[in-house]
Formats: C-alpha cells, sequence, structure tokens
C-alpha cells in the first residue's frame, strides 16, 4: 500500500468536519518471526507515520500498543500465524531443530504493535 498516495483520496472523501481513524501494524510487530526466518513486511516508524500524514492533515494523533502473547510451545505460535491469515512466510520448514531453537529464543512469544490513526480533516 502506497500511503503517500492513498492518503489525498481518503481525505478528500471526507467531510469538512470529516475524521480518518485507521490502523496498521509497526515495527515490532512480528519480530521474533522475521529474526527467526528472514521473512517479514518492512513496517514505517511512527515518526515516519507521523510526517506522511502530517502533509495532508493538521491534526494528526498516533497510538501504539505492544501485545505480546505468550504460547505453549513454538508450533502453537505457529498455528495461531496460519489461523490468523499471516501468510508472509510463504513455504518455510517447520521442522524439530527450528522449532526447538524458536522456543529457547524466544521462549514461545509473539509480539503484535498495532498503531492507531486520528486525523481531523483540517487540510492544510
Amino acid at each position: 500500500l502506497d500511503l503517500k498516495r492513498i492518503i489525498p483520496s481518503l481525505r478528500d472523501m471526507l467531510n469538512q468536519n470529516g475524521i480518518l481513524l485507521l490502523s496498521t501494524f509497526a515495527e515490532q510487530n512480528l519480530k521474533e518471526i522475521k529474526q527467526s526466518t528472514g521473512f517479514g513486511l518492512n513496517y514505517f516508524s511512527l515518526n515516519e507515520l507521523e510526517q506522511i500524514f502530517k502533509v495532508y492533515f493538521n491534526e494528526v494523533k498516533i497510538t501504539q500498543e505492544l501485545i505480546k502473547l505468550s504460547f505453549d510451545n513454538a508450533l502453537d505460535v505457529f498455528r495461531h500465524l496460519k489461523l490468523s491469515g499471516v501468510n508472509s512466510l510463504g513455504f518455510y520448514p517447520l521442522n524439530k531443530g527450528f522449532l526447538k531453537e524458536f522456543e529457547e529464543k524466544f521462549q514461545n512469544k509473539l509480539t503484535y504493535h498495532p498503531v492507531f490513526i486520528l486525523c481531523k480533516n483540517d487540510i492544510k
């Protein structure tokens, strides 16, 4: 998604007192997966998001959360990802050695880093 291209269209859809509220993810999202497999998405930093949105809106408020989930074992981590629809892994072999290493390194934890962006339609 090219934010710099889509934001003007979203802004133009709002009425004069309109509010744009959206969510995305930030840099620490699924960091354990990226570190262990080398696969993952590139995310904007909060500062980058703020700079992008401030071009089109006078009022921009960005909040974030760090959500750490714990699982009984590494296989449950990857089952969770599969059931959630995350497919950035493509085909990655989840053999016993990999799963054991994941458990040792990350203690069967998974981090989500949601970001919430509120913009007021105060067009500059």
